[in-house]
This record gives C-alpha cells, sequence and structure tokens, in this order.
C-alpha cells in the first residue's frame, strides 16, 4: 500500500511515476539515522520539551553550530518524518564519518537548562 508521501512523490517526479508502472516499486525515502537521533528517540517527547537551550555541534556529530530552543525542536529538525523523500537540511550538515557513541550526559552537557526530575529519570 503506498503512503500519501509515496504519491506526492510519484506525482512532482515523472521518473518516479514511470518506474512505478514499469516494475510496480513505490518510491523509497532516507530514514534519517545518526548517533545523536538515536539517544534522542530513547528520551520521551514531555521530557524533550522541558529541556531547554539545545546547541547541536560537530561533537554531537554536526558541522556548524546550531541552537534550538529545546530538544524536541532539535529532533523536529534532525527527523522531520521517519521517512524523508528528497533531502532536508540536517542530512546536509551530517558529518557523515561520526560514529561516536552519544550518551544522556552528552546531550545534556549540550543544554543551556535540564529539570532535576528528567535528570533522574534518564540517568542510570
Amino acid at each position: 500500500m503506498a503512503t500519501t508521501k509515496q504519491i506526492q512523490r510519484m506525482m512532482r517526479h515523472p521518473a518516479e511515476y514511470m518506474r512505478f508502472r514499469s516494475t510496480g516499486q513505490l518510491p523509497k525515502g532516507i530514514v534519517p539515522k545518526s548517533p545523536l537521533l538515536d539517544i534522542l528517540t530513547r528520551i520521551p517527547s514531555k521530557d524533550r520539551c522541558r529541556m531547554l537551550g539545545f546547541e547541536i555541534n560537530q561533537e554531537l556529530g554536526y558541522a556548524g553550530r546550531r541552537r534550538f530552543q529545546t530538544v524536541e525542536q532539535a529532533m523536529r529538525w534532525l527527523a522531520p518524518d521517519s521517512e524523508v523523500f528528497g533531502s532536508f537540511p540536517a542530512e546536509s550538515w551530517r558529518i557523515k564519518g561520526f560514529c561516536a557513541r552519544l550518551s544522556f550526559d552528552d546531550v545534556v552537557g549540550h543544554c543551556a537548562c535540564v529539570p532535576d526530575d528528567v535528570l533522574l529519570r534518564h540517568r542510570s
């Protein structure tokens, strides 16, 4: 079954539609992946919204510096959707060779303010 995103992709890109008509293959999107995204997906959304002043930089696997109001906002920049068609900003800024394993403490170190109850819940 085709998703709405796949149908939209075929409507905007005739080559994708022709491949679907000739082979039956639906367009495939990119699944956003990075060490930072792996650790952020383990933190519940309600806690990500309460972690303020998050900065993404080279230490977290991305070129340049980006500052976000909350970790949740950064998460939406890193992965706008579960499957992305075409390019998206975070992928362009990701350091492709970065493979360090990040921890919750790495995320906390790049936040300006993290509530104590969030720290207690996720540090183990």
